[in-house]
């Protein structure tokens, strides 16, 4: 063989070894990238989560709140019946 092909032949040997050193290193890049941006994904969902449980808990709350008060507001007209009947019937 000649100079210049066995010249040829190795600088393609050595490109192609670049190429797949470029290629395999890229591929872990792209990887470490991807596991980074699911750890931030399922951090952020966790987060909503949690205000969502937070909110949810304090809906419960209001709600209980407002049946309690509902209650109350019936207890207090009761009273307040009562006691017109009792002023009434004193007169």
């Amino acid at each position: 063989m000649s100079d210049p092909v066995v010249v040829g032949i190795i600088t393609a040997v050595a490109a192609v070894i670049c190429q797949v050193i470029i290629a395999v290193s890229g591929r872990s890049a792209a990887q470490k990238e991807r596991a980074e941006s699911q750890r931030l994904i399922t951090y952020r969902l966790d987060q909503l989560e949690h205000k969502m449980t937070v909110h949810n808990n304090m809906i419960r709350r209001t709600y209980k709140l407002e049946q309690d008060t509902e209650i109350i507001k019936e207890k207090l007209l009761s009273a307040v019946r009562r006691l017109e009947d009792l002023e009434g019937a004193k007169r």
